[in-house]
């Protein structure tokens, strides 16, 4: 006779993410000007599902990334803000640090073959050997901006932890043009998907 196990679902846990979402969803419809934050995978796939899908498809979202691992990359908010975006016409520059781990079979890599067999200037992505960091110079980060007025800066790359905002042109034009400059240089090399 096989052993009964029961299944616990961390409701509360559940409960924090709904909760997180639509404040998230809120902050994202009135496009105030306010710093918030997150932690953790789930959160950070939430934020950039949320800015993909309120992002200005005329402008290009730009990422600036590890690896794309799939620790984030991999979940449903993400990948289907992504895939709207694409849908709707965006255009996404990419800044990577490192290969992408597992390419054959990583959904994000599929989603972006398909939209580059389409277009294959939608999606640019490139590798360089730039390490950003705060004006403080001591942690690394890794951003995306949605220009003109939203971005996530995770200024934890291990915990996932990062600060947003839905509606700072300020900040956002500062970190577009660190993008550019690395995008830009010859040390930022083409990647093949």
């Amino acid at each position: 006779m096989a052993e009964e196990i029961e299944v616990v679902v961390d409701s509360a846990k559940q409960e924090s993410l709904a909760e997180y979402k639509d404040y998230v969803l809120k902050l994202a419809k009135l496009k105030e000007n306010t710093l918030f934050y997150n932690s953790g995978p789930e959160h950070a796939a939430l934020v950039m599902g949320t800015m993909f899908a309120n992002a200005n498809s005329a402008e290009k979202i730009k990422i600036y990334t590890g690896s794309f691992k799939g620790d984030i990359s991999s979940k449903t908010d993400y990948l289907n803000g992504m895939d709207k975006y694409l849908a709707a016409g965006g255009k996404v520059e990419i800044l990577l640090q490192n290969d992408i781990p597992d390419k054959e079979n990583s959904e994000l890599v599929k989603l972006f073959q398909l939209y580059n067999f389409i277009n294959p200037e939608q999606i640019v992505v490139k590798k360089h050997n730039y390490h950003v960091s705060r004006k403080n110079g001591t942690e690394e980060i890794h951003f995306m901006v949605a220009f003109p007025d939203m971005y996530r800066i995770e200024d934890d790359i291990v915990k996932f932890t990062a600060e947003a905002n839905f509606n700072d042109p300020k900040t956002c034009s500062k970190l577009t043009n660190e993008f550019d400059r690395i995008f830009n240089s010859d040390d930022a090399q083409l990647y093949q998907l």
